[in-house]
């Protein structure tokens, strides 16, 4: 798991985990739609050993539970 607020997804600094683990669009949705100040997740699912795996997009808590973006955000940064 890894996890940037949306003001580290919008700098999308050279090294950082947002540039690491998010996605480039997630950076677009960061700046046009992701509320400031809200803490971002990116769930990746490996098995044992492996490099490769499912990555699950922009998860947060919104105060009464956990809920995530998938594909929508994609849509939306556009």
């Amino acid at each position: 798991m890894h996890a940037a607020t949306t003001e580290q997804i919008v700098a999308y600094a050279e090294g950082s985990v947002a540039s690491n683990e998010f996605p480039g669009g997630a950076r677009k949705a960061a700046e046009k739609i992701l509320r400031p100040g809200v803490t971002f997740y990116e769930v990746e699912r490996l098995e044992p050993g492996k490099d490769l795996g499912v990555k699950y997009h922009l998860f947060f808590h919104d105060g009464s539970g956990w809920k995530m973006l998938g594909k929508a955000w994609n849509a939306l940064a556009e």
